[in-house]
């Protein structure tokens, strides 16, 4: 068992959970951060997973409003994580 930093990238809304449990929900849409921003996907959030020892289960969620949606995660350290 550890908790394991995720680093994630999304448009436009997200919720993430790990083993049925909700951990995060974040809105990254058009003008959400500012006036200017233009709800670009880059790694500006990360969901720190509790798992569990064996077999763990991570869903991503989006939705989007307009210009299409997208979502990207990565590990920074893969050491003891295989994913299927």
């Amino acid at each position: 068992a550890q908790i394991k930093p995720l680093a994630i990238g999304y448009s436009d809304r997200v919720k993430v959970y790990c083993n049925n449990q909700l951990l995060y929900a974040g809105n990254n849409g058009f003008r959400s951060r500012d006036y200017r921003y233009l709800g670009t996907i880059g790694y500006f959030d990360e969901v720190f997973l509790p798992l569990q020892k064996g077999k763990n289960e991570v869903w991503i969620a989006v939705s989007e409003s307009f210009g299409g949606w997208g979502v990207q995660a990565k590990f920074k350290d893969m050491e003891g994580v295989s994913i299927k």
